[in-house]
């Protein structure tokens, strides 16, 4: 989720009761320096440009809530379009594919609050937005000397960052994630309607392929809220059972361990699909070749497990598994090696992997009795008496449970 320095520096700076000695008059010259009073006249920040990810140009846009901390980003790629919403209270995303679902992990929830505590500009009421400060010690980048602070907002994320006392400008935050370092970089502050803003926004996790690059070509400071900027993403409609049937079934191969199911893709097939609860809609390059899709991109993906491999992505008109469809939407094209793929003598080369574009959307159940697998409406879907209900969580795309 795209970052705002004059945010960041409004966070670290905040007052506690008794803030450290390196708080107060550091971040009161980064309000001052950036706006003053003009803060306080200010409700909400729209901004567009220009952005590259995923070995991609695009654009993206963003609205801010100053008084909320409500935030909505949408990077718009060509091939992969996102958006994600974040309240104080949760964050809404909708993923390249249309589909919809909560961020509401235990470290997503920390990031939405922390992301949201600085967006609302929290120091400004110190004694009814709490949160504690630790002033590390100075570092010298590029030459020139920045002060370091770390803060924890009020059931957030612990947030570092590095002020440049002298431009009394923020140019670096980092978070960390599970499994990564997130960090964010500002550059290019220029003048808009009285508040100074940064024109360049890095975030990166240290791996190129995995760097986003926004560059801003307008902003608007607003004297009030657009609630209609901030609603929550609309769920997907890219889907449907055909001939309007309450379901639909098919034969499931689980000899393997995972179900493997036939699909179809742009009308050809069968072509067998692993089933993976943690997986996107990948198709292998070979698969991809075969079929004369086109990919696009440079990005890179990572599982569950260690490693990463390259990524792009390719635009299929359909994918229907039995009767169930999902419409035009960009599917991943991995480069998988053979040991992935085969499947054994006079056995079809596994296509690829089909997960949470079919969870977003049907109803679910893989019967390991019967060999099958039945997808329906979630709006018809009606669970057996006997069954357990386990609640699931996910952090970004991965559905978690306890």
């Amino acid at each position: 989720m795209l970052g705002l320095p004059f945010f960041v520096a409004a966070l670290v700076g905040a007052s506690a009761s008794h803030p450290p000695a390196c708080a107060p008059a550091l971040f009161a010259g980064v309000r001052t320096h950036t706006g003053g009073d003009a803060w306080e006249r200010a409700k909400e920040l729209v901004a567009d440009g220009d952005g590259y990810a995923e070995g991609l140009p695009g654009r993206t846009h963003f609205a801010v809530d100053l008084a909320s901390g409500a935030r909505a980003t949408t990077d718009d790629l060509g091939i992969a379009k996102q958006r994600i919403v974040t309240s104080p209270a949760v964050t809404w995303k909708q993923d390249i594919t249309q589909g919809v679902h909560r961020l509401d992990a235990p470290d997503a929830l920390a990031k939405a609050r922390s992301e949201a505590y600085i967006a609302r500009n929290g120091w400004f009421q110190p004694t009814t937005d709490p949160a504690s400060f630790t002033c590390l010690s100075d570092a010298v980048e590029d030459g020139r000397p920045l002060r370091v602070v770390r803060v924890v907002p009020r059931g957030g994320r612990p947030v570092t960052v590095w002020v440049d006392p002298v431009a009394h400008v923020v140019v670096r935050t980092e978070q960390q994630a599970p499994t990564q370092l997130e960090a964010v970089h500002y550059g290019a502050y220029r003048s808009v309607q009285g508040l100074l803003l940064p024109h360049e926004i890095i975030e990166t996790n240290g791996l190129p392929e995995e760097t986003a690059v926004r560059s801003i070509r307008t902003y608007r400071v607003l004297p009030s809220r657009a609630a209609a900027d901030f609603v929550r993403p609309a769920a997907s409609t890219n889907q449907r059972i055909l001939n309007g049937a309450a379901f639909t079934q098919v034969p499931a191969d689980d000899s393997s361990g995972s179900p493997v199911v036939d699909a179809y893709v742009d009308g050809h097939g069968p072509l067998p699909f692993i089933l993976d609860t943690g997986g996107h809609a990948i198709l292998t390059a070979d698969a991809a070749k075969e079929l004369g899709l086109t990919a696009k991109g440079g990005g890179v993906s990572g599982g569950a497990g260690e490693g990463t491999i390259t990524q792009q992505f390719a635009r299929v008109r359909n994918l229907r598994i039995g009767d169930a469809e999902i419409t035009d939407f960009p599917m991943f094209v991995i480069p998988y090696d053979k040991s992935f793929s085969n499947r054994g003598p006079g056995k079809t080369p596994l296509a690829g992997i089909l997960g949470l574009e079919v969870f977003e959307r049907f109803a679910v159940t893989v019967d390991y009795v019967r060999h099958t697998l039945r997808l329906e409406s979630p709006q018809r879907y009606v669970p057996p008496s006997a069954s357990v209900a386990v609640p699931l969580v996910f952090q970004d795309d991965m559905p978690l449970t306890y």
